[in-house]
């Protein structure tokens, strides 16, 4: 898993530019330990995903914000990627890898340059979620597939944080962050429309228990939905579990798996925001 950090009252932690990423291991997905061979480095909201035999993680901030990594988590290439777009002349911001047939592509929220683009400067509007891809092994272009991936009216309130997972069923779930709360969409397309899976504007799949998701099918079938929680001003990242990844899941089953007990170096006063959580991957020794 892949998150960021801040020491919220020492640092503006709504500031990017005061965030580190971290990545940590787990066995079980809910006690986790930080990777030593990982060098934190600035960035905010990583996200992660194994592709052609390495581990790449990209983020916003910083003077790079992506990094190629080796089965030892050693950098073995970083950069920055610019967005071939007809729309998005501010770029990516929320990130979310997924391999597709030898191409990896990124989910992502539109960037507004001088302005918070997960909100609205007017309500009603429309937000919406789009995708690009990469060629090859290039990592610092990445072309905008046609459309939106998915897209929703707001009457007041923020769309941001999308998480693309495929499910063992062919199936595309799309989790986006809306505010402390999670939506979902559903496609049977990788690069098609994304809908709500009862029809609806915003299916949440959690309400109140905290937003930008990251999502994992377990071994066995279920959903292991991580979010992030705010509580007195410091974030921490929860989890529950989902048997179907759309239902409804309640408050009282989310529980903490990652805060400032994960490292001495941290204090009570730490904020740990925006986990993108992957499977090891299976080729791999550990």
């Amino acid at each position: 898993m892949a998150f960021h950090v801040c020491q919220t009252g020492a640092a503006n932690c709504s500031n990017p530019v005061n965030h580190t990423v971290y990545i940590a291991g787990s066995d079980d997905g809910v006690s986790w330990s930080l990777i030593d061979q990982w060098t934190p480095r600035a960035g905010s909201v990583p996200d992660i995903a194994s592709f052609n035999g390495y581990l790449y993680l990209f983020h916003t901030g910083g003077s790079e914000n992506w990094v190629k990594l080796n089965a030892c988590m050693e950098v073995v290439e970083s950069g920055v990627t610019s967005v071939v777009s007809p729309t998005d002349s501010g770029g990516y911001v929320d990130p979310s890898l997924i391999a597709d047939n030898g191409t990896l592509k990124m989910f992502y929220l539109p960037g507004i340059i001088g302005s918070d683009p997960a909100g609205c400067s007017s309500y009603p509007c429309v937000k919406e979620i789009h995708s690009g891809s990469f060629s090859g092994s290039d990592m610092t272009v990445m072309t905008q597939i046609a459309g939106a991936r998915a897209s929703a009216t707001l009457s007041n309130g923020a769309l941001s944080d999308p998480d693309i997972i495929r499910r063992s069923n062919g199936i595309y779930y799309l989790y986006v962050s809306n505010g402390q709360n999670v939506a979902v969409f559903t496609s049977a397309s990788l690069d098609g429309t994304f809908a709500s899976p009862d029809g609806g504007s915003l299916r949440l799949i959690s309400s109140g228990s905290g937003g930008v998701p990251s999502a994992v099918e377990g071994a066995d079938g279920r959903i292991w939905l991580y979010v992030t929680t705010s509580n007195g001003g410091v974030e921490t990242i929860r989890r529950a579990v989902s048997d179907d990844g759309i239902t409804r899941i309640a408050a009282a089953d989310f529980t903490t798996v990652v805060n400032n007990s994960i490292s001495s170096q941290f204090t009570s006063a730490t904020s740990f925001s925006s986990p993108s959580a992957l499977a090891w991957p299976d080729s791999w020794n550990r």
